[in-house]
């Protein structure tokens, strides 16, 4: 009996818990990151801001190499068991996380030279100092160190604890970065605060999990890692292609100071994922259960967050260009232009990690990593091509055929694999259709807005009045499309009042 009820429990009060702490850490977290984002373009350039953005390209590609699939080698073998092995499995993977770091710090200062040469040698208006990028992958080398203990908080349902742990972090690190440039407007300021504010909770983590767990590294999760990890290095390496590629190309076609521009824009629109997080925190950790146990509620789980997904993406879209010309020095303001067409392929992106639970409920990750390399030597290809064409809006629009063909390539390949082990898990084709096509006309409705308004013609002299001219019709454009989205969903039962009244009630009895 208890077995039945515990499934019900989690949309309600377990999912309630969760939300509001891993949503509090994403906003207090990425909204001071938003924060801070006008104070750095206060002291930096644009160029230097591009600089910067070139150096954080090479820190994701670098902490992939770190991460090696490790926090879903923890979600994939850990999650299923209890106890001591449990914690045996934990510690394996925390001890190998740790011996991948010491690696890859090793390696980055050997190479920092020779990749700082070679990008001077590639770009016009400068390159990378080498000391830059031994800082940066200072701070990657303790990826694994910092991600495989917050995963295992998530595992745990602790989700007070992940939040102490990541604000701590995260608002060292604005202070340091404050304190530092104001002393010295340069990179390096802002370089040095961040790996202080990493090497800080990289420590508190580390005695947590020494404390919970231990550090013992074995052969058996060595070769787990081997088996599900190195796949999905493989298709990081491609995601990077999908998702780094743009930065590469707009430096080297276009220029560093195009490149800090569209970082801008990037950043602003991130908040489609953002937003995105506190519900992907509490579902990953228990998204096979629900496969296994009850699919069609999963296959629900899964509609809805195509719903929230569709409307937080109309939402930055509209509101995206009001908040670059409200908070953004004028210097970085043409970055509006770009904003919801970023965000409309990153909803395509978030997309595909939403619906990829078919393709990642196998022992192994081989089907994924085929449609990554698929995917990435397509985006590769048509974001060179398209960037040397047409600058930073053809990279764009290659972006956006990319990601919508590998959505398209994981829906089939999920259906596939769920065929073939008799799991039947339902997700309506024509809602996925109908909330991409709604944000789709987002994105259109703001672009159409923002080329017809005060904002398109450089902010030099922006006021009040032109702002408020500008989102009056962008408001109108999300209020609309949002009452259509959620309209159909009720219509369509994706979502009813009935279901949340009776969810209200099991609340207040329990």
């Amino acid at each position: 009996m208890l077995s039945r009820q515990q499934p019900q429990k989690a949309p309600s009060s377990d999912l309630k818990k969760a939300i509001v702490f891993y949503g509090l850490s994403i906003v207090l977290m990425k909204g001071l990151s938003l924060i801070m984002l006008p104070l750095i373009a206060g002291y930096l350039s644009p160029a230097a801001l591009g600089q910067l953005e070139l150096l954080t390209t090479a820190a994701i590609l670098a902490s992939l190499f770190v991460a090696m699939g490790l926090e879903d080698c923890l979600f994939r073998f850990a999650s299923n068991t209890t106890g001591a092995r449990q914690r045996t499995i934990v510690s394996s993977l925390y001890g190998w996380s740790l011996l991948i770091g010491l690696a890859a710090l090793l390696l980055g200062a050997l190479l920092a030279p020779t990749i700082s040469a070679l990008s001077k040698q590639l770009l016009s208006d400068g390159g990378l100092q080498h000391y830059h990028l031994q800082m940066v992958w200072a701070g990657v080398a303790l990826e694994g160190a910092i991600s495989l203990p917050l995963a295992y908080l998530r595992m745990q349902d602790k989700p007070a604890h992940f939040f102490y742990v990541v604000i701590g972090r995260t608002f060292l690190q604005a202070m340091l970065t404050f304190v530092f440039l104001h002393h010295r407007a340069s990179i390096t300021s802002v370089l040095l605060a961040s790996l202080i504010a990493t090497c800080s909770q990289a420590l508190i983590l580390g005695f947590l999990q020494l404390k919970s767990t231990g550090i013992k590294p074995k052969p058996q999760e060595l070769k787990a890692i081997y088996q599900y990890g190195l796949p999905l290095l493989g298709s990081g390496l491609c995601l990077f292609a999908l998702n780094g590629i743009d930065r590469i190309a707009i430096a080297y076609w276009v220029g560093l100071t195009e490149l800090g521009l569209y970082a801008v824009a990037a950043k602003f629109a991130l908040a489609t994922v953002l937003l995105m997080q506190p519900f992907g925190m509490w579902w990953r950790p228990k998204r096979f259960a629900w496969l296994a146990e009850q699919p069609v509620a999963c296959g629900k789980m899964l509609e809805r967050a195509i719903l929230l997904l569709a409307i937080i993406t109309c939402a930055v879209a509209c509101a995206g260009p009001i908040l670059i010309a409200s908070l953004m020095p004028d210097e970085y303001i043409a970055a509006a232009q770009w904003i919801a067409a970023i965000a409309f392929m990153l909803a395509l992106r978030e997309s595909s990690e939403v619906l990829n639970l078919g393709v990642l409920n196998q022992k192994n990750t081989l089907l994924l990593l085929k449609i990554n390399i698929s995917s990435a030597a397509l985006a590769t290809v048509l974001c060179l091509l398209c960037t040397s064409l047409w600058g930073v809006k053809g990279c764009i629009a290659g972006l956006i055929i990319a990601q919508g063909i590998r959505l398209l390539l994981i829906i089939g390949g999920g259906k596939y694999v769920l065929t073939r082990q008799g799991i039947h898990l339902h997700v309506s084709a024509r809602w996925l259709i109908f909330c991409l096509t709604t944000t789709l006309l987002s994105v259109i409705g703001s672009a159409y807005f923002v080329a017809q308004s005060p904002i398109n013609n450089g902010f030099t002299h922006i006021t009040i009045h032109h702002l408020l001219m500008t989102s009056l019709p962008l408001g109108g454009v999300f209020l609309t499309l949002s009452i259509i989205l959620l309209g159909m969903a009720l219509q369509c039962h994706i979502i009813s009042f009935q279901r949340i009244k009776l969810q209200k009630t099991q609340i207040k009895a329990l």
